[in-house]
């Protein structure tokens, strides 16, 4: 008899603009990488990336969730995961120099 599939439980917050879901939800199928819920800025969200992620992440605390481990390639992201006790594994990309 098949098992079910775990459930994963996994949340990811994008500090891309909504507008960009669609190329952000094709760029996650084509390197595998599923969610259960997946948060982006509102349009006009200028906001620096690492306030929307903190005010997120805050967020997720009070709806009763454990943030875990975040994944970062931005050193700015890195630094506020860390000052907030998550975790964080730094992938350099590049973009930021």
């Amino acid at each position: 008899m098949p098992r079910p599939a775990p459930a994963r439980n996994e949340r990811r917050a994008r500090a891309r603009p909504a507008g960009l879901r669609a190329q952000t939800l094709a760029w996650l199928a084509s390197h595998g990488l599923g969610y259960d819920l997946l948060i982006m800025r509102e349009a006009g969200d200028r906001r620096p990336a690492r306030d929307f992620k903190r005010v997120e992440t805050l967020g997720l605390r009070t709806c009763g969730f454990e943030v875990r481990l975040a994944v970062e390639d931005d050193p700015a992201n890195l630094e506020m995961f860390e000052s907030e006790g998550v975790p964080c594994l730094y992938v350099h990309s590049g973009y930021y120099g």
